[in-house]
């Protein structure tokens, strides 16, 4: 599913709010642990996202089900932020909150995400080999790969990094050619 543009940016405004906060209070890292967790908790019980955004259960039994279930376990700004986003009917934003503060703290910290698709498998020391390259051609002081196989690649690999495509796939080589010759 695709964020509506509008949802997009409430939720940066949200995960920008988040960031600062966490700045300030030098927990970048813990926060981001925390929404991690939450995300994944959502993830795997739907229904508590639904039973946040039913219109017919009070807030107030919302909030006190948020209170109880999450504030002894993760920090207070993880706790604040989740209860505002009940409060204000946002919470369906929230794995897109945690999605653009993971941004800003890889950001911050200069952090590269490289998302690599090849038609086999990559062995650890091909991962670690490109993970240096894309460092030393990004200036970034790390790079997280995550990696995806598309047989119909052929071989090769398309390497996407923030918002550039390096299509080094046979196929897309192919397709190139295929476009010049018509």
């Amino acid at each position: 599913m695709t964020a509506k543009v509008e949802d997009t940016q409430i939720a940066s405004r949200y995960a920008k709010a988040l960031f600062e906060l966490a700045d300030e209070q030098n927990l970048l890292d813990p926060i981001l642990n925390d929404l991690r967790a939450v995300k994944v908790v959502l993830s795997e019980t739907p229904d508590l996202t639904v039973f946040l955004v039913n219109p017919a259960i009070p807030q107030a039994e919302k909030l006190n089900f948020v209170k109880e279930q999450f504030e002894s376990k993760v920090l207070p700004a993880i706790s604040n932020l989740l209860k505002l986003m009940v409060e204000n009917d946002r919470f369906p934003l929230l794995p897109i909150v945690a999605d653009k503060y993971e941004e800003m703290v890889h950001q911050h910290h200069n952090i590269g995400i490289a998302e690599v698709t090849t038609a086999v498998e990559l062995d650890a020391q091909q991962e670690d080999r490109l993970a240096n390259t894309l460092k030393t051609l990004y200036g970034f002081s790390q790079v997280n790969v995550t990696r995806k196989v598309d047989s119909t690649l052929l071989g090769g690999a398309i390497i996407k990094v923030q918002d550039k495509v390096i299509d080094g796939s046979f196929a897309g080589k192919l397709n190139a050619l295929k476009k010049q010759v018509s």
